[in-house]
């Protein structure tokens, strides 16, 4: 490995030291950074190499190592059809990652993964300056030491994507360009039953050498993620300019809730790239260095901030039932126990103490399959999901507005029954299977969920009858699958 001089990193790091200082000085804090090496070939047929990072990033993945080695060629099957098939295997190392859903308690832990995109490219069809792109890809990992079944972190690394676009660029003046974009996700949902969930969007805007000035606006937004930029409507502004050695970049995403603003600086010194990045979203400042030989290195998501996982442990009201149903309930038709339940405590308090708990439609037989609300009334069991559908059920007819969470964090899967409280208008959440209700409230089913279930990694809201209605990654996820997935 050839020297790096002391002189070139020096300019670099003074140029990033007096970034974060001016980002600290107009208000915040400094809250995640991330450090990555890069060794990487590439030519216009060939692409292979390994990436390693070292994060700082939540409670869940500071400290970690992550280490991926990929391999891409492309194959020309005609003149303007291109074929990229990508295979990437990873190895990540938590040192302290959540064990439970019931306490903080922590392990370290080895994880692997394995990905695959087929992707094809075809350019100029029908139209001149027109771009379609298609592709799909497989994702699966976990942990090698344990069997599929019981290891509920390959909800986390697990999921099939297609995905297609339309481009069209077109010069318009001197370097600038019309550039008109329309793009459309389909992917699997991390939470069984498995449910298809859908990201389509259109772009517009002009970009150039030096100026990009793009309006995106989605037309369905399904797959949600924890405190992310590119979601939502939302206009970008990024500025390039080249500076002696150095290639600087800064970049501008402004939405209706929040604002993101990141410095990008990149010098070459021999063979050496080095990149780095602040930016500033509200008062959370994040900072990382990138090092790469061989081709330039692409850049990360600027916008990570340090993942809300919260410090308490689960605060519940009652571990067990109440008394305050009938004493013969046991012998209720399902028609008779809908007239008997009214309240959300009723319906916890009757799957607690009268059903037993399933593991029939835990995972595959759970991914198309599950007892609907007479079948786990009629066996007097079911999985958790499977008891907070008859809960849902049982409530149908008293107002509420309802909601199954189903979330998966690390080694644990877990659903539970949210409902909207008619006096405060917050929601609220009891365990259905462990027979707690939580003191806990939030203005968001999302918000509720940092509060009782800290560490989950993805969750899925469905409707009363199990129906997905949409996904939303944590911080913690999309970070790993961004990294992971990296083009």
């Amino acid at each position: 490995m050839k020297r790096i001089y002391y002189g070139g990193i020096t300019g670099f790091i003074l140029i990033l030291l007096n970034v974060v200082y001016v980002c600290a000085y107009m208000g915040g804090r400094l809250s995640s950074t991330d450090i990555s090496v890069y060794d990487m070939y590439r030519n216009s047929d060939f692409e292979y190499g390994w990436n390693l990072l070292y994060t700082k990033k939540n409670k869940l993945i500071d400290d970690s190592l992550f280490l991926k080695y990929k391999f891409a060629y492309n194959k020309h099957i005609r003149s303007k059809l291109i074929y990229n098939p990508e295979y990437v295997a990873g190895v990540f190392y938590f040192p302290h990652i959540f064990t439970m859903k019931t306490n903080l308690d922590t392990e370290s832990v080895i994880l692997s993964a394995f990905r695959t995109r087929q992707r094809f490219l075809y350019n100029r069809f029908l139209i001149n300056d027109l771009v379609i792109e298609s592709s799909i890809g497989l994702n699966f990992g976990g942990n090698p030491k344990k069997a599929f079944i019981n290891d509920y972190t390959y909800g986390a690394f697990t999921y099939l994507q297609l995905d297609y676009g339309l481009g069209y660029l077109k010069s318009i003046y001197a370097d600038y360009n019309l550039k008109l974009g329309f793009s459309d996700i389909f992917r699997n949902s991390a939470y069984l039953p498995v449910d298809i969930f859908r990201n389509t969007e259109l772009e517009t805007g002009v970009v150039s050498d030096n100026i990009d000035i793009i309006y995106a606006y989605p037309l369905v937004f399904e797959l949600q993620k924890d405190n992310y930029p590119y979601q939502d409507k939302r206009l970008e502004i990024g500025l390039k300019k080249d500076m002696k050695n150095y290639r600087i970049k800064f970049e501008n995403i402004y939405q209706q809730k929040k604002n993101w603003h990141s410095l990008m600086v990149n010098k070459k010194v021999q063979a050496y790239n080095l990149e780095g990045y602040v930016s500033k979203a509200q008062k959370e400042i994040s900072g990382g260095l990138n090092i790469s030989w061989n081709f330039d290195i692409q850049s990360y998501n600027p916008y990570m901030t340090r993942d809300n996982v919260k410090n308490e442990l689960h605060n519940f009201a009652y571990t067990s039932g109440r008394h305050t149903l009938p004493a013969n309930i046991a012998d209720y038709s399902i028609e008779q126990l809908q007239g008997a339940i009214n309240t959300p405590q009723q319906a916890e308090e009757y799957t607690y103490n009268y059903l037993s708990y399933s593991n029939d439609h835990n995972g595959f037989a759970g991914l198309s399959t599950m007892y609907d609300p007479v079948n786990v009334f009629g066996n007097k069991r079911g999985n958790c999901t499977e008891q907070a559908r008859l809960q849902a059920y049982l409530l149908a007819d008293n107002g509420y507005d309802l909601r199954i969470v189903g979330h998966i964090g690390y080694r644990w899967a877990h659903a539970v029954l949210f409902y909207k409280d008619f006096i405060t208008g917050h929601w609220k959440a009891f365990d259905n299977t462990e027979g707690k209700e939580y003191y806990s409230e939030g203005d968001t089913i999302k918000e509720l969920q940092d509060i009782v279930y800290p560490g989950w990694f993805s969750m899925v809201v469905k409707d009363k009858n199990a129906k997905g209605l949409y996904q939303i990654d944590s911080e913690t996820r999309w970070y790993i699958q961004d990294w992971f997935n990296r083009q």
